[in-house]
């Protein structure tokens, strides 16, 4: 399908088209009124121009059945764009998910809150089953906080952490389900509680911590009262802060649902890399190795681990030529990523990047780098051109 998306990419002076299948957009398309879009055969031929009717729903089985097509623009289902576009235009479909998910988590007392809650939750899966790299990327490389949007943007790249591991481990999609909704929702009492402290940069005030202390309780509380019932997705969010060693809050339980545990590691892992972007040296292997360090055992750091590699996507690296790059995609194995490397003028990063592959000997990775030698834009436009070019 990859062939068939519209995008931005020019040759001479006429756009290329994307196309989408009609199905894509079928609910734009009334039988017996005049078309708000048009539809092309399955050879991209216009074969009914805006305006003209589908007499019948037989004709409009026989169009789907026949692999009709549609420009890509006049799709509007969130969902069918995320399934449907090109990978180059994946970047900004998150960023219009995260602001979604930001509207949904601020409507919690709203009586459609659990509908678009639900209705959410499968962009972001596609998301991440499109491009993989590109979510890891994004948790990498998070850009400064923004009070009004922190939150939110920390439970999506948590619910997506959580995601790559399920599907690293194995679960079951009623398991996953219940971890990526837990991931989304484990933060609702303390949404703009988060947003400040971040945007300060300053520890919690004691009241603060009391806040936080209870906020999983809080949680459960405003989920009830949105009208969830499903113990499973309750007891995650309660308990997503219990250590089954006992160790964990609010109540100390060692009784710790699995779902809450791959959570808790998706959150801190998602949570140190906030402090990165705060500019605190850190780096993502590092952090993985904290973790491993902290969860002895623990099977959920362990497929982290293995999903991300030793240097995920958006790791700034430097090779055995002494080039300096970032890592943009996983290699064949968990330490030979394939690296964007960018040449250095003058102290600065110059954006024509050459993509090395580090299982080659000459360009393997001899050290990781915290990542102030890319400014957040930079990294940007270089996950920018490796979508281009791949």
């Amino acid at each position: 399908m990859r062939g068939f998306f519209r995008g931005a990419r020019v040759v001479g002076s006429k756009p290329v088209l994307y196309f989408a299948p009609l199905d894509a957009a079928v609910e734009r398309v009334a039988v017996g009124q005049p078309l708000l879009l048009d539809i092309y055969d399955a050879d991209k031929v216009l074969l009914l121009a805006r305006g003209k009717i589908v007499e019948s729903q037989s004709q409009l089985q026989a169009l789907l059945e026949r692999g009709s097509l549609v420009d890509l623009d006049e799709v509007h289902d969130p969902h069918q764009l995320a399934k449907y576009s090109p990978r180059t235009r994946l970047p900004e479909i998150w960023d219009k998910t995260t602001d979604q998910i930001n509207a949904v988590l601020s409507s919690y007392e709203e009586p459609l809150f659990q509908d678009r809650l639900q209705s959410t939750l499968p962009i972001v899966e596609k998301l991440v089953e499109r491009d993989p790299d590109l979510a890891i990327f994004r948790v990498v490389r998070q850009s400064a906080p923004e009070r009004n949007r922190y939150a939110a943007r920390q439970s999506m790249f948590a619910a997506s952490v959580s995601m790559l591991v399920t599907r690293r481990l194995g679960w079951a999609a009623s398991g996953a389900n219940i971890a990526a909704k837990c991931a989304l929702t484990m933060n609702l009492a303390i949404l703009d509680l988060l947003g400040r402290i971040a945007v300060r940069q300053t520890e919690p005030t004691p009241r603060e911590r009391e806040l936080i202390q209870n906020h999983p309780i809080r949680g459960r509380e405003i989920l009830e009262k949105a009208g969830i019932a499903d113990r499973d997705w309750l007891r995650a969010v309660t308990q997503h802060h219990e250590r089954p060693d006992g160790s964990g809050y609010p109540t100390g339980s060692k009784d710790v649902s699995e779902a809450s545990q791959l959570v808790q590691i998706a959150d801190a892992f998602v949570g140190g890399l906030g402090d990165a972007a705060l500019g605190v040296p850190v780096t993502s292997s590092g952090i993985l190795r904290q973790l491993y360090l902290d969860n002895p055992g623990s099977p959920f750091v362990a497929a982290l681990i293995k999903e991300l590699g030793v240097y995920p996507a958006g790791s700034i690296v430097r090779l055995a030529n002494d080039e300096i790059g970032m890592a943009v995609k996983q290699g064949p194995t968990s330490t030979t990523p394939v690296v964007a490397a960018v040449p250095i003028r003058g102290n600065r990063p110059v954006l024509e990047p050459v993509f090395r592959r580090t299982d080659d000997p000459a360009y393997s990775i001899v050290g990781i780098l915290p990542g102030r030698e890319f400014t957040p834009s930079i990294c940007k436009q270089l996950f920018a051109m490796y979508l281009a070019a791949s």
